[in-house]
């Protein structure tokens, strides 16, 4: 389960659009590095990560860093800075940079498709570090109102 709810550095912001079928859309690629995540929120990024990579709270051997994580991550619910949005896809080819007590920096690529202006919300987010919450679960109607 990808279930993190962190701080976070917007790195890179790629505003495009893209063509489903004869329908043009907005869509937002947003490059992060979620700081501090329990490496056991990350499991669905890459199973028993804790188990193949530490020793006790230290990682267990040095030349892991950064893992990089081949498969896609699709569906996701993400917040930033107070901002939801529904249908996110980590894309493939996230970084995990394993810190001591099963924490780890993750270095992800969100794509957002129909992005109703989160743009220019997270473009007032780059200076500085921000609230992220990524969840793979399904949320109800009354969590994604909130």
């Amino acid at each position: 389960m990808f279930d993190v709810k962190c701080k976070a550095e917007i790195k890179n912001l790629n505003i495009r659009t893209e063509n489903h079928g004869d329908e043009i859309v907005p869509a937002v690629d947003i490059t992060m590095m979620l700081i501090g995540v329990p490496v056991d929120r990350i499991s669905s990024a890459c199973p028993d990560i804790a188990k193949r990579f530490y020793e006790g709270d230290q990682v267990a051997v040095g030349e892991v860093n950064p893992l990089t994580v081949g498969h896609k991550l699709e569906n996701l619910h993400v917040t930033i800075g107070g901002k939801k949005v529904a249908g996110c896809d980590i894309k493939r080819g996230a970084k995990i940079m394993l810190l001591p007590a099963h924490l780890a920096n993750v270095e992800v690529k969100v794509q957002v498709q129909h992005s109703d202006n989160l743009a220019g919300h997270v473009m007032d987010l780059l200076k500085d570090e921000t609230d992220v919450t990524i969840n793979e679960r399904q949320l109800s109607m009354v969590e994604m109102n909130q």
